[in-house]
């Protein structure tokens, strides 16, 4: 992709597998090895915008968009015309803006769904809380009542957020507490306190995500990825997940995924610093999520992306934590540059990694 207008911030990709990239304030696509003409994103006064977050809405029609220029605002996009079909502001109080760091779908694989309207599960710095925007109403600001929110009166930090196919939440944030959130109720979105606290490590979490049936948990640390069932048997025998009981004492110690020290001289990694793993999407498209199985998981550190497979990690997990011969290696593939951001393509294995200035498709199937 020809490079312009500074470095990539931001990739996401169609159902069909196209690639949507913000590079400064372009939006940039790409099929195959071909680029499809991009356009510029604006304000709706005609100023220049610079995405730092995109999603895909909508069945693909729509681009959502966060900007640091106006932290408080997502914006709308008609990904065929390019043209901004929408702004909207949030806040708490009808007069205090609230600024948004992360968004994710309300259950996860829904963008790949028709909609009118706008319901995302978002973050600020002290707030998680759903998101509910009807573009067709004349406002221009999506005033979040306290029933759909968690917040506390000390810091939360949060820093990641992701959904289940089901609705269900989990959240990272600095103190390293990852929380499991049951999901809320569909037409009155009531947001509850966390069913359970994972956060045996002390460690900031960077990013978070997890499997579609929500029985697996992933995240990120500086120097580690750690993984989670949180399936468990309660004292009566009876089966849940982490989202809907506490897990109390049955709360699993996590699966520690690292780089050895061999592995980092063998690739010449002087420093680890991990961006979010992810899992994979799945081999087969299913915008329910419902018959989704991961088999990857992937994360990065500078100009490499690490892979682990998720098969693997599974028999390592049914094991000792401190067992000398773990199945799960990692495999290692560099880049020419930083890895800025990545994406799994669907119905397949590929990754799409944004680089600094280039995009990257790796097919996993390879190895």
């Amino acid at each position: 992709m020809e490079r312009e207008n500074g470095p990539l911030t931001s990739v996401d990709v169609f159902s069909d597998n196209t690639v949507v990239a913000a590079r400064g304030s372009r939006i940039e696509f790409k099929r195959a090895d071909s680029a499809i003409r991009g356009y510029q994103a604006r304000f709706k006064d005609n100023t220049t915008m610079t995405p730092t977050k995109i999603m895909m809405h909508d069945r693909n029609q729509k681009i959502l968009m966060l900007t640091p220029q106006k932290t408080n605002m997502l914006v709308r996009y008609d990904t065929e015309t390019g043209k901004n079909i929408g702004e909207v502001s949030l806040r708490f109080h009808e007069e205090v803006d609230e600024p948004i760091d992360t968004i994710v779908p309300i259950r996860k694989f829904s963008q790949l769904q028709a909609s009118d309207t706008v319901q995302l599960v978002g973050a600020s710095v002290n707030t998680l809380f759903n998101f509910d925007w009807d573009p067709r109403a004349p406002n221009q600001a999506v005033v979040v009542t306290p029933e759909k929110r968690f917040t506390k009166p000390t810091k939360l930090n949060f820093t990641s957020v992701a959904t289940t196919a089901a609705g269900d939440i989990v959240a990272g944030s600095t103190d390293g507490v990852v929380r499991l959130f049951s999901s809320p109720d569909p037409e009155k979105r009531v947001l509850k306190r966390a069913k359970t606290n994972l956060n045996q490590l002390a460690d900031p979490v960077r990013g978070v995500d997890v499997s579609s049936s929500g029985e697996w948990v992933v995240w990120t640390t500086k120097e580690y990825i750690a993984v989670v069932n949180t399936k468990f048997t309660d004292k009566n025998n009876d089966s849940y997940m982490g989202f809907a009981k506490s897990m109390g004492d049955a709360r699993p110690d996590a699966l520690i995924l690292r780089l050895s020290e061999e592995e980092k001289a063998k690739h010449g990694i002087s420093e680890v610093s991990f961006t979010a793993a992810r899992f994979d999407n799945g081999p087969y498209i299913d915008p329910t999520g419902a018959n989704v199985i991961e088999e990857e998981i992937v994360a990065s550190t500078g100009p490499f992306l690490v892979r682990w497979k998720f098969r693997q990690v599974k028999n390592d997990y049914a094991r000792a934590r401190d067992a000398d011969d773990r199945v799960a290696k990692p495999v290692i593939y560099k880049q020419t540059e930083t890895i800025v951001d990545k994406t799994f393509q669907y119905g397949s294995k590929d990754v799409v990694a944004a680089l600094e200035h280039d995009l990257a498709v790796l097919n996993l199937d390879d190895e």
